[in-house]
């Protein structure tokens, strides 16, 4: 056996289909086999000692006789039989090889069942074994024969379709109905040099298989590492019609991988055997799901393998993938899985089916040691649609453990959907059969004892001295059946797209490659072709398909094949620069675009420029493409100017003027080509312009708001008594300009009345600003001297009393508001008066003193006041005539004539100073005088 070598490792919890592998226990139970001298017998896994025929519900098990129990030796073949399907079976039967000239070895068996026969007994069994020499026990030939199942009949023929040198034939299997076959190894004495194939064809006459030479190959094994072939075990295997056939080995051929390691190396027939082609080499190293878990080591494929053949002639191996060193030696210790290899649609695939855990088994001592690593056995149903794959593991394992305590584990496959059932454990949960599987065979065809239930027939050693040179027991594993609802678990599929895009637009006239978008395995096109390009033309062909393989799994994709037509327009309307205009694409590219611009779709909205001849670039995923060229009827854009300065003072109005175009929108919502703007910032404007043919064109305009000086106007004083003066003064311009015409600054005024005074400002850049300020102008008190008279005889009191202020002084000094005098000559009292509002007035009255010497005072009744005078004077008698004033001077300065007892007279326009009155009334004239004072 091959080495293996040992390192440490992670585990590696493997996917299937998506998620974590299922796994159900079924438990299965023991039903006891026959028994043989020693367990020899039973261990290579590529033998096919179990047969069963479902229309017949029956399994037969052959192996070598138990001398001990039964006489004879070893070397006889016994058979057990079960007619219900396992559940009962008559043991030890024979013997098969009763002349027994060669001792036979490593029995096949097969059921014939005539046509239409459906009583067991009826059926034969057929058998082939390698034959040793009784003199020197070295390889010899074969022995084969039938016997029908009711005990009669027995045929034993050696060396009938022997081609030397031969080993062990093996894997004997139904073809065509009444066609079998078998495979064996061509050997040299030490290393395997080729196969041949043995066909045997059911003799009527003779109720025997009559054996004969079909095919043989001696391949170009890779014998580079060590010079010399490194092979597996090997395997046949036929669909139901037996029409399509394999051959199967485990090995490493040239032309090939340039690791070394092993690789399913296989030939066909799809002619019953007729002639077959070949090697086909599978290379695992496209598949990633194996390389993705193998690091700095290689895929290869385990020392052992099992063919069976679907029934649209695919061939499925089953086989423990696994790291190896590059030396044909596997690392049991890292990961490894059990895989299902197979050919769809002429694609090579690859299914995971589940992890495996153990490494190789061992049992017994040397010499006397068997071994055994995952003991892969695939069946399908009778019809080849429904395939089933068993191996021997351990899930209490930890990576890499010794396969000392093997259990079987199961999975099965629909191809009529692709569907698979979970991951099945037959044994652990029967504590009998429990890490007891040890070298187990299943029939190459399953049972259907019921409808939708599919049964596997298993026969495993056991070792009751755990030697396995001494008596072997055997044991039927029951209840290891799939029902149909159980096939659930969807295959997954490969995603494919095209790297052109799908579907593919062809320009007229032309022929592209088309391929997949990532990279592929094989690949098969509808048209035949396997290479991963293939060319295609326009007005050929419509529609193609391919299938390929991609990491692990088989994609599917169909491809539409269509020639590419565009047509393009644009409106006739006349277009100006900037403005846009909607170019239309009709047609079924996949891609349109429009130069200049850089614009794409069907439908492109272009900003028209000096350009007035358009391109239309219609491209497809096939690469190529269509142009069509546009003209359109370019209008020239307006040239804009705008007058009327860039400047103005915050407040001002600037009348700007654009010219340039027929119609115009301003910025401010104004329209119309002169615009009044007053802004009071720095501010931009655009004017949007139209020419007559309706072009559009922009224009910025700026302002630069200049600012206005802050001016303030003050005063020393805003409340004022009339006739008094106040200070003006501005400040925060360069020159200024007063309300009253005055430059000055300060500004003094005299303002007889409430006034308000404004001065306007102007700064160094010319803006003006002004500011105004109120000035309150409080009229002068009117101050009045009230007496009852202003003559009185000498000697005689009068009492003066002041009015129209607020506090009084008399010229006495007096601060009383009634004053009392008592002059000796004619005497002028004069009052001051201050208001509330601190404003001065004065009044003036004479009191003439006379003598009264016996003359009447007529004058007692005249009234002058007030005196000084202001404004007014007031003269009350009895029918005054006329007031004539005189100045200084003797000069008439006013006269009033009248006809009253009361007569004011205004003063306000005659000079200040000392007047004479002259008042003319019906008792008389009196003369008084009178100083006019104004405030």
């Amino acid at each position: 056996m091959k080495t293996i070598l040992h390192y440490l490792t992670c585990a590696l919890f493997t996917l299937f289909f998506g998620s974590a592998h299922l796994l159900f226990a079924q438990c299965g139970s023991n039903v006891v086999n026959g028994t043989s001298t020693n367990l020899f017998t039973h261990i290579r896994n590529a033998t096919n000692p179990v047969a069963a025929d479902k229309n017949l519900n029956t399994i037969i098990f052959v192996h070598r006789n138990n001398a001990g129990a039964f006489g004879g030796n070893s070397g006889h073949l016994r058979y057990d039989i079960s007619t219900n399907a396992g559940t009962s079976w008559t043991n030890d039967l024979g013997f098969l090889n009763p002349v027994n000239s060669s001792l036979g070895r490593y029995p096949n068996a097969i059921i014939h069942n005539p046509v239409n026969n459906t009583i067991p007994a009826s059926a034969y069994l057929g058998y082939m074994a390698a034959t040793i020499s009784t003199v020197n026990s070295t390889w010899n030939g074969v022995v084969t024969g039938v016997r029908q199942l009711n005990g009669a009949g027995t045929t034993e023929t050696y060396n009938q379709p022997v081609v030397a040198p031969q080993l062990i034939p093996q894997s004997m299997v139904k073809g065509a109905p009444g066609v079998y076959w078998a495979i064996d190894a061509l050997f040299n004495g030490t290393n395997i040099t080729g196969f041949v194939v043995y066909k045997g064809q059911w003799n009527a006459n003779t109720n025997d298989i009559v054996w004969a030479f079909n095919y043989s190959v001696t391949p170009n094994f890779n014998t580079g590492f060590s010079n010399i072939p490194q092979v597996g075990d090997y395997h046949i295997g036929f669909d139901p019609t037996g029409t399509n056939g394999w051959i199967s080995f485990l090995s490493h051929v040239s032309p090939g991988p340039a690791n070394y390691a092993y690789y399913p190396v296989l030939y066909k027939t799809t002619n019953g055997g007729q002639t077959w082609t070949g090697p086909i080499q599978v290379n695992l190293n496209q598949f990633s799901c194996m390389t993705a878990n193998t690091g700095t080591n290689v895929v290869t494929a385990n020392f052992e393998h099992d063919l069976v053949v679907d029934a649209l002639g695919n061939p499925h191996i089953l086989t423990t993938i696994c790291n190896g060193n590059n030396g044909y030696s596997v690392f049991y210790t890292s990961w490894h899985h059990m895989f299902d290899i197979t050919q769809r649609n002429g694609i090579w695939v690859a299914y995971d089916l589940a992890n495996v855990l153990a490494g190789r088994g061992s049992w017994g001592t040397s010499p006397n040691i068997i071994s055994m690593d995952m003991a892969p056995q695939a069946a399908r149903s009778a019809d080849g649609t429904k395939l089933f794959f068993t191996w021997s593991d351990n899930s209490g394992y930890s990576l890499g453990t010794a396969n000392n305590s093997p259990n079987m584990f199961g999975k099965a496959l629909n191809i009529s959907n692709w569907n698979w059932t979970p991951v099945k454990d037959f044994s652990s949960c029967n504590a009998a059969v429990a890490g007891k599987i040890i070298v187990p065979h299943v029939a190459p065809e399953v049972l259907e004892p019921s409808a939708n239930v599919f049964k596997l027939a298993p026969v495993y050693g056991e070792m009751p001295l755990n030697d396995p040179a001494l008596q072997a027991n055997f044991n039927f594993l029951n209840n290891v059946t799939f029902s149909s609802t159980e096939f659930s678990l969807s295959t997954p599929s490969a995603t494919m797209a095209l790297q052109q895009g799908n579907p593919v637009l062809l320009c007229p006239g032309t022929t592209i490659n088309i391929n997949p978008s990532a990279p592929v395995g094989d690949i098969v096109w509808s048209t035949g072709s396997t290479a991963t390009a293939i060319a295609i033309s326009s007005g050929s062909i419509n529609t193609y398909s391919l299938i390929a393989q991609q990491g692990c799994l088989l994609g599917t994709l169909s491809i539409g094949i269509t020639n590419m037509s565009v047509s393009a327009s644009a409106p006739t309307v006349a277009v100006c620069p900037g403005q846009t205009l909607a170019l239309t694409a009709l047609g079924n590219a996949q891609t349109y675009s429009w130069m200049p611009g850089a614009l794409s779709g069907t439908s492109a909205v272009i900003t028209a420029s000096s350009t007035a001849i358009y391109s239309l670039i219609a491209g497809s995923n096939a690469g190529c493409t269509i142009t069509q060229t546009l003209a359109i009827n370019l209008q020239p854009t307006p040239t804009l100017n705008v007058l009327g300065g860039t400047t103005l003072c915050v407040g001002s109005v600037l009348n700007a003027t654009v010219t340039g175009a027929a119609n115009y929108s301003w910025s401010t919502g104004a329209t119309g080509s002169v615009v009044a703007l007053s802004p009071t910032v720095n501010t931009s404007y655009s004017i949007a312009a139209t020419s007559s043919a309706n072009c559009a064109a922009s224009i910025p305009f700026s302002i630069q708001v200049l600012p206005s000086p802050t001016v303030t106007a003050s005063a020393d004083k805003t409340v004022i008594c009339f006739g008094q003066t106040v200070a003006l003064t501005a400040a925060g311009a360069l020159s200024y300009t007063w309300s009253n015409g005055s430059t000055s600054n300060p500004n003094t005024v005299t303002p007889s009345v409430s006034a308000t005074f404004t001065v306007i400002g102007e700064n160094s850049f010319g803006c003006a600003k002004s500011s105004s300020i109120a000035l309150t102008v409080n009229p002068l008190p009117t101050v009045q001297i009230v007496t009852t008279r202003t003559a009185i005889c000498k000697g005689e009191k009068q009492v003066l009393n002041a009015s129209g202020a607020s506090s009084y002084t008399w010229n006495t000094g007096s601060t009383t508001s009634s004053l009392q005098v008592n002059p000796l000559t004619t005497t002028a009292y004069t009052l001051y008066g201050i208001d509330a509002q601190n404003c001065n007035g004065q009044a003036s009255i004479i009191i003439q003193v006379n003598d009264c010497l016996g003359l009447s005072n007529l004058e007692s009744s005249l009234l002058f006041y007030p005196n000084p005078a202001s404004q007014h004077l007031f003269v009350k008698g009895i029918q005054l005539k006329g007031i004539t004033m005189y100045d200084i001077s003797g000069k008439c300065v006013l006269q009033v004539n009248c006809n009253a007892d009361n007569v004011e007279v205004s003063t306000a326009e005659l000079p200040e100073g000392v007047y004479s009155v002259k008042i003319n009334s019906t008792l008389g004239v009196f003369t008084r005088r009178i100083s006019i004072l104004h405030p």
